[in-house]
């Protein structure tokens, strides 16, 4: 084949992808911006400030962090923000060679009107199982079963306690959202990511489990 070839095909072949990227990323934001306007929220692209307002995981993981897709607007009388968070972040490949990967997250977060102490709540998996055979207990509440299956972590253990509560403990344990909604109080807001992409379809299940969350933590209420 003539070097020629390359000289011609390669320029059309990056300069379709380039326009194809930049084509979804023009109907991602219509689209983004018709449901904002539905709901009554506000939508931007990008805002820098949301890459730095939360700590813990996943903010705490990686570098070139940023904040995309950004709702904000009120569900059920309590402001919130929805966004994707992504960050450069180190991994093992399968030859176990470390790399490094973009990682994406969904952030849904309601404000509780006040701010309060950090609180963590996380269901425990085989690691976080392991770490408590081990003597990393975290905040223990006296719960056996609870205690076995999450892991709380926090800078102020009475006000965690006294947010945690029997009735939140079991509605936790009976409720098949908490397995994958991580649950973050930092500051003046609530709460709750998972791996992946922003999803529209996604985020109204995430603000009725907040919701309901709080239904069950009156010491939280405003």
């Amino acid at each position: 084949m003539p070097d020629w070839f390359w000289y011609v095909v390669s320029p059309l072949v990056i300069g379709g992808y380039l326009y194809f990227q930049w084509s979804q990323k023009r109907k991602t934001k219509s689209e983004y911006d018709k449901l904002a306007n539905k709901l009554g929220w506000q939508y931007a692209p990008t805002d820098i400030s949301l890459s730095r307002k939360y700590t813990g995981d996943p903010f705490d993981w990686g570098k070139w962090d940023k904040a995309e897709h950004v709702f904000r607007g009120t569900w059920r009388d309590r402001p919130l923000e929805v966004f994707e968070y992504s960050a450069n972040m180190k991994e093992n490949d399968r030859a176990g060679d470390e790399v490094t990967k973009r990682r994406r997250f969904q952030i849904v977060s309601v404000s509780l009107g006040k701010k309060v102490p950090n609180i963590d709540i996380e269901k425990r998996g085989p690691i976080g199982k392991l770490a408590r055979k081990l003597g990393l207990r975290g905040l223990e509440t006296g719960d056996t079963d609870f205690d076995e299956q999450y892991t709380i972590s926090t800078d102020d253990p009475d006000f965690a306690s006294a947010v945690v509560t029997g009735d939140l403990r079991s509605w936790l344990m009976s409720d098949g959202r908490s397995k994958d909604n991580p649950i973050r109080i930092v500051g003046d807001s609530v709460l709750t990511w998972r791996t992946g992409p922003l999803e529209l379809d996604d985020i109204e299940h995430r603000l009725r489990f907040l919701h309901d969350f709080l239904a069950q933590a009156p010491k939280l209420s405003r």
